[in-house]
């Protein structure tokens, strides 16, 4: 689990709200240091941002394997492989000509660029449920045509 170096708390006062800030200095202490509401503030949004970026990292990121072809020792291709590449992208273009441009938009997007569900329907401006159908329906015509 991910420790924060600081610690972000409030205090409730009879005189009002009193916002505090904990941190470790370059000596190891601990200092604590009252700082403004929009200080506060910028605080608790600079850790969701943190927490979501981590959440990111752990579900895109640690799916990656590590090959040599990633880590720069590529290998060239013949030029057998070089011309099935190109014809297999060719197909794939036929193949998705034949979508709707709904469907090709999201299957692209839920496919190429791993977006999820809900990201293409906040995008799209629909349901997630309409967006599974379309992209099953999209998914189904691939299949069936390459």
């Amino acid at each position: 689990m991910f420790s924060y170096p600081y610690k972000i708390y409030k205090t409730i006062i009879k005189g009002g709200t009193h916002y505090h800030v904990s941190f470790l200095d370059a000596d190891g202490s601990m200092q604590d240091v009252e700082v403004h509401r929009k200080v506060y503030l910028e605080f608790i949004r600079s850790k969701r941002r943190e927490n979501s970026q981590r959440r990111w990292d752990e579900r895109y990121l640690s799916a990656v394997k590590f090959t040599d072809n990633i880590l720069g020792n590529i290998q060239p291709k013949t030029p057998e492989d070089a011309y099935i590449g190109k014809e297999k992208y060719i197909l794939l273009q036929e193949v998705l000509s034949e979508l709707t441009v709904k469907q090709r938009r999201r299957f692209i997007l839920y496919y190429g660029f791993k977006f999820t569900l809900e990201e293409i329907a906040e995008r799209e401006g629909c349901s997630k449920r309409a967006i599974k159908f379309s992209i099953d329906g999209a998914k189904e015509k691939v299949v069936n045509n390459l």
